[in-house]
C-alpha cells in the first residue's frame, strides 16, 4: 500500500472513471481534501484499484475502484488483504449502486447494514413503538433533525472544498502540480459543486415535507383530542374528520356499491 499524494491523480483518475460511482467520496478532490484525517493509501492492479482509510485507529475499504465485472476479483483480493493484515473486512460509504451489483456478484456473501441517521424505516419504526400517543405528534422531528445535519456536513464540505481550490491554486502557481493537472482537479471540483447543490436541493425538499407532516399531525392530535369522549355525531364533526365521500355505481346483483372515504388525516 502507498501512501495517496496529490501527484498520484493521473494514477488514480482512470480508476475513478471506470468505477463512476456517484457518491462525492469517490472523487478525488474529496479525497485529498478529508485526506489528512482518514490517511488515505491505495493498490493499482492490472483491473482495480483499491484504497485503504485509517481512521482513529480503524482501517476499513473504500469500494473498489473498477468496472464492475471486476468486483468479485477486486473484493477477494480485499478480504484476503484483510485477514493477512489481521484487521475485519468491511466497505465504507458504499453507494446504493455498488450494493445492488456485489449483491448479485457475491450472493448471500456480505452483511450490509446502513448508517443509522440515514436509514428512515429503521428509526421511525423502533421509535413510535415506544412512544406515548402524546409523543408521537413529534416522530417526524428525528427525520427533520437528522436531515438538518446532513445539510450542515454538506454546507461544511462546500466550504471545505473552496478553500481546497484556493491550495490548489497556490499548487500550481508554485509549480507543485501541473496546468493539466489542476484542470483535472477544476473538472472535479465542478462536478462535486453540482452534486452538493443538488443534495442541499434535495434536502432542503424533504424537510420541507416533514415539517409539513408534523404540522399535520399536530393538528389531527388536537381533533382527535378534541372528540377523545364523543357521545353524539353532527355535520361539523363530520367535516373535520372527512374531506369526501366517493360513492360507486349499485352493483344490481348483490345491492351493494363500493364507498370510499377521503379523510383529512393520515
Amino acid at each position: 500500500m502507498k501512501p495517496l499524494k496529490l501527484s498520484d491523480l493521473n494514477i488514480i483518475l482512470p480508476f475513478l472513471d471506470k468505477a463512476d460511482y456517484e457518491g462525492y467520496n469517490s472523487n478525488f478532490v474529496t479525497m485529498m481534501m478529508w485526506n489528512h484525517e482518514y490517511h488515505i493509501e491505495y493498490e493499482i492492479h492490472d483491473h482495480f484499484c483499491i484504497m485503504l482509510h485509517n481512521y482513529k485507529g480503524h482501517r476499513f475499504f473504500a469500494m473498489p475502484f473498477a468496472s464492475h465485472e471486476y468486483y468479485k476479483e477486486a473484493i477477494e483480493y480485499m478480504i484476503d488483504y484483510a485477514k493477512e493484515h489481521h484487521f475485519p473486512f468491511m466497505i465504507d460509504c458504499a453507494v446504493p449502486s455498488f450494493v445492488e451489483k456485489l449483491k448479485k456478484v457475491c450472493p448471500g456473501k456480505f452483511v450490509y447494514e446502513h448508517t443509522r441517521d440515514l436509514d428512515d424505516y429503521v428509526y421511525d419504526k423502533e421509535k413510535l413503538n415506544e412512544l406515548d400517543s402524546k409523543k408521537k405528534t413529534s416522530r417526524f422531528s428525528g427525520k427533520i433533525n437528522s436531515l438538518e445535519k446532513q445539510r450542515a456536513d454538506i454546507e461544511k464540505q462546500i466550504s471545505k472544498t473552496r478553500n481546497y481550490l484556493k491550495s490548489l491554486y497556490e499548487d500550481k502557481v508554485n509549480g507543485v502540480i501541473t496546468t493539466e493537472q489542476f484542470k483535472d482537479l477544476i473538472a472535479d471540483y465542478n462536478k462535486n459543486e453540482d452534486m452538493y447543490s443538488n443534495q442541499l436541493n434535495e434536502i432542503n425538499n424533504e424537510i420541507a415535507y416533514y415539517q409539513m407532516k408534523e404540522e399535520t399531525s399536530k393538528n389531527n392530535e388536537k381533533i382527535f383530542s378534541k372528540y377523545q369522549e364523543l357521545k353524539e355525531l353532527n355535520r361539523v364533526i363530520v367535516d373535520e374528520f372527512i374531506d369526501k365521500i366517493y360513492i360507486g355505481k349499485l352493483n344490481e346483483e348483490t345491492n351493494s356499491r363500493d364507498i370510499q372515504i377521503k379523510w383529512n388525516f393520515e
